[in-house]
């Protein structure tokens, strides 16, 4: 072989590698209107502002409905950024905290308690997906698909699809969406991730209004937890523990059966006996003073925009009132760099008037915002 072919040889080789690298950032995980709200949260990771976060809200569905970073930035300058997913799998959590925290200087955690529930354990292929497809390609995004396929193997065979293809393809999703190029056809979004104009916010319609009677989880008595759920807690505790970050925990209101509620107290006590605060809205006393009532709630699990709105402003106050305790709370309101906080608790404004007038149009035997 002349030296001219080895040339061409290498230039075809290079040419083809990169193809591959931009259909593997391309072909992953669809960005259909809702996914598209977590790559909006992914995207405020990697191109924010470097170390102008304060803290994360991980968690559920239930964070992404129902945290409002803006009531934290209106109330006390605060900067707490939902990087919450769908089905969030708490085994994954130690390697999103440090995808975050190679982004973000942050000094503390605010961790929803859902994530540890039975039903999310068992995890699937689509939320784990929802991470690691979004994830920038480094040993870090390595180390997390692997633990979460052999956790997953470990405690919930069968969960994950065990043929070779399969699992390769969490890796390089376009084994998996190859498809898309000829029969589904891509998002826009897929090329260009959507970008969030109010630091987090889900900017879906959530005007649907539940009827007065929903059940919310006001619910005192104590279940068990099982050693799964004992042994990630600790993990996270630990990883949390090294890297020097406070946690608050939190469990999201919502409706569940009294069995699941149970373990989600002994889940607040474990946590508390442990040292770390927890705002358990099975607490009746604690539903009663945030307000939130059957109304608020978009379907049976999920806050709709008017009761995102009651539990932020509840829980900014908690948050602001643990964190001062420890130190760990700065007012960044007027301080350069921040502006587009200021810009998005505008855009934020718009939008909540905008929903709560179509709420008053379409519920008006409900509806009452200011009760």
């Amino acid at each position: 072989m002349t030296k001219r072919q080895l040339l061409r040889c290498l230039g075809f080789l290079l040419l083809t590698a990169g193809m591959i690298w931009g259909l593997n950032a391309v072909m992953r995980i669809p960005k259909d209107e809702d996914t598209a709200q977590t790559s909006a949260r992914f995207r405020g990771l990697y191109t924010e502002e470097e170390d102008t976060w304060d803290g994360v809200f991980l968690g559920t569905s239930l964070v992404s409905r129902g945290w409002v970073s803006l009531s934290a930035w209106d109330k006390y300058g605060m900067t707490v950024y939902p990087m919450s997913t769908d089905g969030q799998p708490f085994v994954l959590t130690n390697y999103l905290l440090e995808e975050i925290l190679d982004n973000q200087d942050i000094s503390f955690v605010v961790m929803d308690l859902h994530g540890l529930r039975e039903g999310v354990l068992k995890t699937n292929g689509s939320r784990i997906r929802y991470i690691t497809d979004h994830m920038k390609w480094s040993a870090n995004r390595t180390a997390a698909i692997t633990r979460v396929l052999e956790w997953t193997d470990q405690y919930y065979p069968g969960r994950i699809d065990d043929s070779r293809i399969n699992r390769l393809s969490y890796y390089f999703p376009l084994l998996q969406f190859h498809s898309r190029l000829t029969k589904e056809g891509l998002y826009l979004e897929d090329l260009i991730w959507p970008e969030s104009r109010m630091k987090g916010v889900y900017d879906l319609e959530r005007m649907e209004v539940m009827d007065e009677e929903t059940r919310i989880g006001s619910y005192t008595e104590t279940g068990t937890l099982t050693e799964v759920q004992k042994e990630l807690l600790e993990e996270f505790f630990a990883y949390t523990e090294e890297k020097g970050l406070e946690v608050v925990f939190v469990k999201m209101p919502c409706d569940l059966d009294e069995e699941v509620l149970g373990v989600m107290n002994a889940l607040a006590e474990y946590v508390e006996e442990r040292g770390y605060p927890v705002l358990n809205f099975n607490d009746p006393e604690i539903l009663e003073e945030s307000g939130i009532r059957g109304t608020d709630f978009m379907d049976s699990k999920h806050l709709n925009a008017v009761g995102a709105r009651k539990f932020s402003d509840y829980f900014s106050d908690y948050l602001y009132e643990t964190l001062s305790e420890t130190g760990k709370r700065t007012d960044h309101r007027g301080e350069e760099g921040y502006e587009s906080w200021e810009e998005a608790s505008e855009n934020y404004e718009v939008y909540y008037e905008e929903t709560v007038e179509k709420m008053r149009e379409t519920y008006p035997e409900f509806f009452d915002p200011g009760s």
